[in-house]
């Protein structure tokens, strides 16, 4: 069993950085807690993301 960022990883699919991270981010910037561990997860995500080889779709 995997995960499903794990399996969009594996495969050079786009993953929902956006949806998992991202709502963790926001979350707890609110409360005033840093995260700055989240925060460089999101980024190495959204740069996979933006990757020719991760195509939409597939």
């Amino acid at each position: 069993m995997t995960s499903s960022l794990s399996r969009e990883l594996a495969a050079g699919r786009p993953t929902e950085v956006e949806n998992l991270l991202g709502d963790l981010i926001h979350r707890g910037r609110a409360a005033d807690v840093p995260v700055p561990r989240l925060a460089a997860a999101a980024l190495t995500l959204r740069a996979h993301n933006r990757r020719p080889t991760a195509t939409r779709g597939n």
